[in-house]
């Protein structure tokens, strides 16, 4: 049996507008971005991910 790829954030949320959903939760979802700006306390970007090493945002919900 093949497998099913695994869709993306966008086709996700595509599917949850085609669907009716309301709300979604993204707990732990690292969202891609490249119009950010903003520096913590040390200096460094408030959105690069040397992990990830790209610039993005880590979306938590409580």
């Amino acid at each position: 049996m093949g497998e099913r790829p695994i869709p993306d954030l966008y086709q996700v949320l595509q599917q949850c507008r085609e669907q009716g959903v309301g709300h979604v939760v993204l707990d732990g979802t690292l969202v891609g971005c490249d119009r950010v700006a903003g520096t913590n306390d040390n200096g460094n970007d408030s959105w690069y991910s040397g992990k990830a090493k790209r610039f993005i945002g880590n979306v938590c919900s409580s």
